[in-house]
């Protein structure tokens, strides 16, 4: 039995790609033609980043460098047009934002004491500055 992706057929890839880039669609149509197709909507969209010449894309994708690069989509040299610029703020921080819980913060400051404990005397003041 075959592993992997069942839509892993290159040739069918690159044919909707192709078709991708022939004019603007949404999501749900590409996802209707790669069944129809029997491609996979996911690496066709990302493989037709490269050549498309207007790519959209939620804030996330845009803002976080890692997801950028993984995603193809290059700022440099482009023109980027934010719907909505008044949530970007709120997309940005959330980006780079996380949320713990009390009890989660409690164990780092615990496991955190624990280490400074074993290796305090290995330690340079500096490091034991940004432990504490």
């Amino acid at each position: 039995k075959k592993s992997g992706c069942p839509l892993a057929d290159d040739m069918k890839r690159l044919d909707l790609r192709d078709i991708v880039l022939a004019e603007v669609q949404d999501i749900e149509d590409v996802v209707s033609q790669g069944k129809a197709m029997g491609a996979c909507p996911y690496y066709a969209s990302r493989a037709a980043v490269r050549s498309a010449e207007l790519v959209c894309v939620p804030y996330t994708s845009l803002v976080h460098r890692g997801t950028r690069e993984a995603l193809g989509v290059s700022l440099e040299g482009n023109v980027v047009v934010i719907d909505e610029a008044h949530n970007l703020i709120d997309a940005v921080n959330e980006v780079h934002s996380a949320c713990l819980p009390h009890a989660s913060i409690d164990v780092l400051k615990a496991l955190f004491g624990g280490y400074l404990a074993k290796f305090q005397t290995r330690l340079s003041p500096g490091n034991v500055i940004k432990v504490k």
